[in-house]
């Protein structure tokens, strides 16, 4: 904040996707310290929609990830919108990712892979905040790649099952 005080943080987070109100999912209080933080703004839980279009205004998805995820929509939502990802090499994040996100490898002891997602998280932000060709390059490659290669086949992967199923029926 003291480097980049126009910096804003928004938390795009909550338990309701799991059908939990947010009075009963344990993080009552840190959902209440977010707000009272300067320069942080807690949205709680959003429909993936809005979440897709809230990542194509944005400009990196800080991501610290602790599950060994199969899939993730929302980082590759981000990188379809341009947002830049920094995640945890966990699970299929590396795969979802393909090389466009900034991996931070896993640590068992939870302090050190926060020390090493934070220091990761600050190179990539003092790399957008410096800009310039290299990183909008590799913005617009991201981009392309998982607005045509991934959501078309994604696309293309559901009509060829539907055809199949409607054909069965």
């Amino acid at each position: 904040r003291r480097e980049y005080p126009a910096l804003t943080l928004q938390i795009f987070s909550s338990f309701a996707v799991y059908q939990i109100p947010e009075a009963a999912d344990g993080f009552t209080a840190l959902y209440e310290l977010c707000q009272r933080l300067p320069g942080v703004t807690y949205v709680g839980g959003i429909p993936q929609t809005q979440l897709a279009q809230a990542l194509r205004q944005s400009h990196i998805l800080a991501y610290p990830n602790i599950f060994p995820e199969t899939f993730c929509t929302a980082a590759l939502e981000a990188l379809a919108g341009g947002c830049r990802v920094v995640t945890s090499a966990l699970g299929a994040l590396p795969e979802t990712t393909a090389g466009y996100a900034r991996l931070v490898p896993w640590h068992h002891q939870p302090s050190a892979f926060y020390q090493s997602y934070l220091h990761a998280l600050g190179s990539e932000i003092e790399t957008w905040y410096r800009g310039g060709t290299a990183w909008e390059q590799m913005r617009q490659e991201q981009v392309n790649w998982a607005q045509q290669e991934v959501w078309r086949a994604r696309v293309q992967a559901w009509e060829t099952l539907l055809h199949k199923i409607q054909r069965q029926v």
